[in-house]
């Protein structure tokens, strides 16, 4: 589970104002953590109960409510990235957004997940229109084992090259992000700290920051709580 850790030494019942602003920013990352949960939903495209704002169960959604509602969000995204001509079916949108769902939750193949590598691979890519990453231009990142193999003179690198070439060219992580690219769908939906009102003042982005890590914090939390 992704953990923010902060290390402070507080006198908390000499200041109520501190201890309510960490209890409210405990509620609002359980809020965001919600929110990435609940699109990760829609795109699994099966019945489930959503919780309102207080955390409260509200009443179910089949898996019909979740297509037209998910529908929904696709076009009006398509809208707000400028794409009027709303490309694609419904049919085709829906079958991209449950191979996105597949791929961001192997569990649901039956496959082994590292929620945190996923996190780290998919959530620039899904919502920072800038973001080079799933295209193979990002130069950020672990160099491959067979380049470290070549630079070390190990004579098996050029099969080792081979076999992550073809581990790359099965991977669908590429063409899922340029089919939501075509599809005007790229950013997919908007961060939740630029969007959720809550009276927090966020720490500004840097200069080559594209999303928040509390952000990517709270979506790696809701890949790890979707484990069917």
């Amino acid at each position: 589970m992704a953990i923010r850790s902060i290390r402070v030494k507080l006198w908390l019942s000499a200041r109520p104002d501190i201890r309510a602003g960490l209890w409210r920013l405990h509620k609002v990352t359980n809020a965001g953590v919600r929110y990435y949960a609940e699109w990760l939903c829609l795109m699994r495209q099966e019945s489930f109960c959503p919780r309102a704002a207080d955390g409260t169960l509200t009443s179910r959604l089949t898996a019909q409510d979740c297509q037209w509602e998910l529908l929904r969000r696709l076009r009006e995204r398509q809208r707000c990235n400028g794409r009027h001509d709303l490309p694609g079916t419904d049919a085709e949108l829906l079958a991209l957004a449950r191979e996105l769902y597949e791929t961001l939750v192997p569990q649901s193949r039956g496959k082994a997940a590292d929620a945190l590598q996923l996190a780290r691979n998919f959530f620039s890519p899904l919502v920072d229109a800038n973001s080079v990453g799933g295209k193979g231009e990002s130069r950020s990142g672990r160099k491959p084992v067979w380049k470290k193999m070549r630079e070390e003179g190990h004579p098996g690198w050029q099969a080792a090259r081979d076999e992550y070439e073809r581990r790359k060219a099965a991977d669908p992580s590429r063409r899922i992000l340029g089919s939501l690219q075509d599809l005007g769908l790229r950013p997919l939906f908007a961060v939740f700290t630029q969007t959720c009102g809550a009276d927090i003042e966020w720490k500004p982005l840097g200069k080559s920051q594209g999303v928040r890590t509390w952000d990517r914090d709270m979506f790696q939390q809701a890949l790890e709580r979707l484990t069917v």
